[in-house]
């Protein structure tokens, strides 16, 4: 393997990748998970901080006045543009609210050197062959906003 990385200029610089261990300090886990890991017989052996869930109707209040506003312009003919926006604005947070940006891609195509330093990237999904000298690379997208 280590040949082959070297013939291929895989491991040109160090690269972040993800492993599989039942060893940490100070993880984050979620209830479930610690009583998986306690059923399986592993040790938890410190505990710093517990945050409980409180459920709530996050956005009840913004909802609300959309719906106030669309029943006044019913009520109302001259606050028929206050309801339309409305409407507008309540349909699209909704849609860009559920938006899961993780399955969004970066296709490009690429020869066989830059191929190398895409499959390095921690963003890599996906490679295509096409042709001898032409391939398609897909990356997740940056979630930087």
């Amino acid at each position: 393997m280590r040949a082959y990385a070297e013939s291929h200029n895989i491991f040109r610089k160090p690269i972040k990748s993800l492993i599989s261990s039942y060893f940490g300090e100070k993880v984050f886990l979620i209830t479930p998970l610690v009583q998986w890991y306690l059923q399986h017989v592993l040790q938890v052996t410190r505990i710093y901080q517990f945050v409980e869930y409180q459920p709530s109707k996050s956005f009840e209040a913004f909802g609300q006045s959309v719906s106030d506003a669309r029943r006044a312009g019913d009520a109302d003919p001259s606050k028929s543009i206050l309801a339309e926006s409305s409407k507008l604005m309540g349909n699209s947070s909704y849609g860009k609210t559920i938006t899961d940006k993780c399955k969004h891609r970066v296709v490009s195509y690429c020869n066989d050197e830059a191929v190398n330093d895409a499959i390095n990237s921690k963003r890599f999904t996906q490679l295509n062959v096409l042709s001898n000298d032409l391939d398609e690379v897909s990356l997740s997208k940056k979630l930087s906003d």
